[in-house]
């Protein structure tokens, strides 16, 4: 029985994965496809997710909300999301400093973290892994980009707990999908891999070390603010522009033509990767105006320049950091939709000299699967004759704040994770008996230029002159990618540590408790939701039948008048009900389907 799935939460799609009967399967929605797009969406009745979100989404373009994986634990004013907030058609508010999304929902104005958006997404894959398992799922791996700081890492945990998971290890997204390349080949491996990874938000490379079922990460970079939705927005840039050109009218304030027009050049941007040309068609985008375009591969190159080659200079720079030369390097991993962009297969494959890139493996599927097989070695349901062992990697530097404003490193980037690492520093006063430890992380000299983590008080230090103190500093960084500190004065044995966790205001143990019950609330409302629909359409499937009746009868001479014109005025009227369905109840459906099936029954007589 699986006791664990693997889940890659994506930004633009997400997918679940189990290990089961010696191999992954990739669980398909209850729509038949593999993959879920990470969407929600809020009606004045109901809530919808992946699938049926993306499908209403012109139509309802404030209330539906994607993309939260850009935004997850990050803070409001952060220089990454600044830049995408006016293209967004849906509000993104600030709440404690912290991005909250605002939608109206049954009728009120509610707000919602990216967290709790995360864990509706989660919610969704986990019921769809339970319906097809046959039984609860409680532990999952989730999956993250490999350059998520600490602080994303932790909102990504506290995710699975609103959705109910207990998340027992969060797993960077190229090594999961090294891992589904390493065990997917029948021979033993070794070799060093690259993974670029090009999704629909995030952009990481990753640099492994494959040898006899060991996985070793050798060093990671990237981008958590780059992927294809970022080629959607120069696409959708440029089609505005030219309707702009054409027709006279600027669409930028009109958020349903914007969706319609954004959905448009999604799909261009799909059918240029096998075709040369696309025509794009969108009908009365706006005031009776049809906009009908065409976008070519060389123009679409083009416009999308700038983003391939800083994919390229970020491989550049992850190579050297691996301390690998590209000749070292055996096989090429293409994980993400993005990479079937042929353009970025030619810049990728040029910069190695040419070299064929390794295509076997399915680059939207290669994170869950890899995942999976994570979960099921952590819960011990995998079995081959050696021991898999992964190796990962911290993605940024982390240090404290030292006197004058500069960061003091204590644990360097790509360090092999779990690691402990120790750092001494001292009082910068005569007689001080305090120091506040401000914890960063990032690349940069100045904390001003890095990410604030936490900070800390240790007081109760031995007075002395300046410079005579002596306190530890312990960096202890787990598997998770989660981080503990503890300063300790060496001489009055005084200790004080933090678990960073909650920094910059992001989600308190109450608050979380808290989204868990509304989840479960939700996620009851959902399931009363559903059997309403089911007996709108019960009702729908009636409403054929009677019309089939009333074709019938008007065919026939001599049936009552009367009764013709009763038939033709309930059709009518369930007609109604059916367009207006969010005004009526599942017991109102069931009351009207009643009737007419006993009237389809007296018309039988």
């Amino acid at each position: 029985m699986v006791k664990a799935i693997g889940i890659y939460l994506g930004t633009t799609n997400s997918c679940v994965c189990a290990y089961q009967n010696g191999r992954s399967e990739v669980i398909a929605n209850g729509f038949g496809i593999r993959t879920t797009p990470s969407c929600v969406a809020f009606g004045s009745q109901e809530r919808f997710i992946g699938e049926s979100a993306i499908n209403q989404a012109a139509m309802n373009p404030k209330n539906t909300i994607r993309c939260a994986k850009r935004f997850i634990g990050r803070h409001i004013d952060d220089e990454e999301i600044k830049p995408i907030l006016d293209k967004l058609p849906f509000k993104v508010a600030s709440k404690d400093g912290n991005p909250v999304f605002q939608v109206d929902y049954l009728g009120e104005k509610k707000q919602y973290t990216p967290e709790e958006i995360s864990a509706m997404i989660l919610t969704s894959l986990k019921k769809t892994a339970e319906d097809y398992l046959g039984h609860e799922i409680n532990d999952a791996v989730i999956t993250v980009p490999a350059y998520f700081n600490n602080s994303q890492r932790q909102a990504t945990i506290d995710a699975g707990k609103i959705a109910g998971l207990n998340v027992i290890r969060i797993i960077n997204e190229p090594t999961a999908a090294a891992i589904a390349y390493g065990l997917s080949n029948s021979r033993d491996i070794d070799e060093s891999i690259l993974v670029y990874d090009f999704g629909g938000g995030t952009f990481d490379v990753t640099i492994l070390k494959i040898c006899n079922y060991e996985f070793n990460v050798l060093a990671t970079g990237g981008d958590t603010n780059l992927g294809g939705e970022d080629i959607d927005s120069v696409i959708l840039t440029y089609f505005i522009e030219e309707i702009k050109r054409l027709h006279g009218i600027d669409i930028k304030n009109n958020p349903k033509a914007l969706r319609r027009l954004t959905s448009a050049c999604e799909r261009t941007k799909i059918f240029l990767s096998s075709t040369n040309e696309q025509k794009i068609e969108v009908i009365s985008i706006v005031e009776g105006v049809d906009f009908i375009s065409t976008l070519s591969v060389p123009k679409f190159n083009d416009l999308c320049d700038n983003i391939f080659k800083s994919t390229i200079s970020t491989l550049e720079k992850t190579l050297k950091e691996s301390r690998l030369d590209k000749n070292q390097i055996d096989k090429i991993i293409l994980v993400g939709g993005s990479t079937r962009i042929p353009k970025i297969q030619k810049m990728v494959s040029e910069f190695f000299g040419g070299k064929d890139l390794e295509k076997t493996i399915n680059p939207d599927e290669a994170v869950a699967y890899g995942a999976s097989i994570q979960a099921s070695i952590l819960s011990n349901e995998f079995r081959v004759d050696r021991k898999i062992t992964v190796h990962d990697v911290n993605p940024l530097s982390l240090g404290v704040k030292v006197y004058g404003g500069i960061m003091s490193t204590i644990l360097e980037k790509n360090t092999i994770l779990p690691n402990i690492s120790k750092g001494n520093y001292t009082t910068v006063y005569d007689d001080q008996t305090s120091i506040k430890f401000s914890i960063y992380e990032g690349e940069r000299k100045m904390i001003t230029d890095n990410y604030l983590l936490g900070e800390f008080l240790l007081d109760g230090i031995t007075p002395e002159p300046r410079r005579h103190a002596d306190i530890q500093v312990t960096f202890d960084l787990c598997e998770n990618g989660i981080l503990k500190v503890e300063a300790l004065d060496l001489k009055s044995k005084k200790s004080k540590n933090i678990k960073i966790t909650n920094n910059k205001g992001r989600l308190s143990s109450d608050e979380i408790e808290r989204m868990i019950e509304e989840s479960e609330r939700m996620k009851s409302e959902d399931e009363m939701q559903a059997r309403k629909i089911l007996a709108k359409n019960e009702l729908e499937y009636s409403l054929l039948d009677i019309k089939k009746v009333e074709k019938r009868i008007n065919t026939q001479i001599g049936y009552d008048n009367k009764k013709k014109s009763f038939i033709s005025n309930t059709i009518k009227t369930t007609e109604s009900v059916l367009r207006n369905f969010e005004n009526y109840t599942k017991e109102y459906f069931e009351e009207k389907k009643a009737d007419l099936d006993l009237l389809i029954k007296e018309s039988e007589c």
